[in-house]
């Protein structure tokens, strides 16, 4: 991956420097707080995740402010940066789609694991089954068309 530089905010070392403090060793719920190193962690993370880079490839610049420093750009976050609307409405609409296929995959595992006791209602188990296999159909057409689509819109 390839190392750039980048500059926070001062709000953002705020952030850091506030992450990296020692933490009272008081357990609450049987639960230990997180160390310094962990909380440093998530705050790197967030603010990669913020700024696009890969938080543990973090290191300073010599010679410059605090708030300079190079790390490897996450190539996920900065393909989402370049990500035209159309794509980026595209893999919701996926997303969405294969949401719906794993909800409606639950409803029929539901009713096929004998979760129905009278059988006055197997009629319409099996009604709501063929429903389900149905638009299971429909939102895989849907998923596949739109995962093609934001391919060929790349």
């Amino acid at each position: 991956m390839k190392r750039r530089e980048f500059e926070m905010t001062d709000e953002d070392l705020t952030a850091i420097l506030a992450a990296c403090r020692p933490v009272p060793m008081i357990m609450l719920q049987g639960v230990m707080p997180r160390s310094p190193q962990e909380n440093a962690n998530a705050a790197w993370s967030a603010l990669g995740k913020k700024m696009g880079f890969e938080h543990m490839t973090v290191q300073p610049v010599s010679g410059k402010d605090q708030k300079v420093f190079t790390a490897e750009a996450d190539v996920i976050a900065n393909e989402e940066q370049n990500m035209s609307k159309e794509v980026k409405a595209k893999i919701r609409e996926a997303a969405r789609a294969h949401s719906d296929l794993n909800i409606f995959a639950s409803v029929v595992t539901i009713l096929e694991g004998g979760h129905i006791y009278t059988p006055k209602s197997f009629s319409a188990v099996e009604r709501i089954i063929k429903i389900c296999r149905a638009e299971q159909q429909k939102r895989l057409r849907e998923y596949d068309r739109a995962v093609d689509a934001a391919e060929r819109a790349k």
